[in-house]
């Protein structure tokens, strides 16, 4: 079993250690560039008020349970007087006494009677010192442990409910599935340790040579994983979040690959009617189709709808909206330093190209069809 004062120990010489690990990484991301395409640099992320308030959040829930953890541990008795469980009656009585400056007489009286049993002692050590003394009807370890488990359970469910609202930011909805199942796992595992100790195997077994207090134990690391999670989703943030930049690069990969396309289906249309075979089978598929669609190519409102939605491939508005979106795409790139002029040809150049096939594509499809 580890000692739980030798982490408690570790922890606290650790935290100047650990803050400015923190601290350094946090100025390390901060001044960073993350690259958004080969050589182009995000911009850096400003904070909306919603992420100064999870993490206003999550650094008060680390500081609330890092002074539960190290300051303010549940109350037990005999870790206070610094005797074991097996103290004889007389000598725990004696000690009890002398304690009357942290606890009232009353709880002095009421330890003393119930400390008699050796089993209530496990039962303190086990279910803790306020369940002991405020649970008027517990008997057994059963009853003490219905008793503890909506506390057990509520703090669990506090927790999730704080990873829940950590994780509604876009830069933290990855690591909401991990938290959840984490704390999911560690409740079932607290609930599992109390739902099977066996107190009679513990009161029996003479051989334990050091006292086990189960429920400052369970208290401990309950604790520490509530604080190890918190501190994990507050300095962990997903980079990827794309940028207004990162959007129209993605938009300008999507347009070169419809270009790709449209280049693709030019040349082959051009093979095709280059080859006497090739040009015999598309004439004769081509034929076949107006066949088995001629009554619906022969319908008077057919022809009408479709000489509309061919008026509306208008070149010129085609080429005037391709060239406001390469404005836009450039003015951003140049407020990064990042546009060249021979970039900005090339676009264009491949804003003209796609306005052509486009619409020259869309019309010698039809002159094609047409023509056989």
């Amino acid at each position: 079993m580890i000692n739980r004062d030798l982490i408690q120990f570790l922890i606290t010489i650790s935290i100047p250690f650990l803050l400015q690990k923190v601290l350094e990484y946090l100025r390390r991301r901060n001044s960073s560039s993350y690259n958004i395409h080969q050589n182009n640099q995000q911009k850096k992320h400003e904070p909306t008020r919603a992420e100064y308030s999870v993490t206003a959040l999550l650094i008060l829930t680390v500081l609330y349970h890092l002074y539960y953890l190290l300051i303010s541990v549940p109350e037990n008795i005999f870790s206070t007087l610094r005797v074991p469980l097996r103290t004889p009656t007389t000598q725990l009585k004696f000690l009890l006494g002398t304690a009357s400056k942290r606890y009232t007489q009353p709880v002095i009286d009421t330890l003393s009677t119930k400390f008699a049993s050796l089993e209530n002692r496990y039962l303190y050590t086990t279910y803790g010192h306020e369940a002991f003394l405020d649970c008027i009807y517990c008997r057994d370890a059963t009853d003490y442990f219905y008793y503890i488990l909506p506390k057990i359970t509520f703090s669990y469910v506090v927790m999730v409910a704080i990873m829940g609202l950590a994780t509604m930011l876009r830069r933290k909805q990855d690591y909401r599935t991990y938290s959840v199942v984490f704390l999911v796992v560690c409740g079932a595992f607290d609930i599992y340790s109390y739902a099977t100790l066996d107190l009679r195997l513990l009161i029996s077994n003479s051989a334990i040579s050091v006292d086990y207090y189960h429920y400052s134990t369970a208290d401990f690391y309950r604790r520490l994983a509530f604080l190890g999670v918190s501190f994990a989703i507050l300095i962990l943030n997903r980079t990827d979040v794309r940028t207004e930049a990162e959007i129209l690069l993605d938009l300008q990969r999507s347009q070169e690959y419809v270009i790709a396309r449209l280049k693709g289906a030019t040349l082959q249309r051009a093979a095709i009617l280059r080859d006497t075979g090739l040009r015999k089978t598309f004439v004769d598929y081509y034929k076949r189709v107006e066949v088995e669609e001629g009554v619906i190519h022969s319908d008077p409102e057919y022809k009408k709808a479709r000489a509309a939605a061919l008026a509306k491939l208008n070149v010129e508005n085609l080429t005037r909206d391709a060239e406001l979106y390469v404005e836009n795409l450039t003015k951003v790139r140049e407020s990064e330093g990042i546009s060249t002029h021979r970039e900005r040809n090339d676009m264009y150049r491949a804003v003209a190209t796609n306005s052509t096939l486009v619409g020259g594509g869309a019309l010698s499809n039809e002159n094609d069809i047409g023509g056989l």
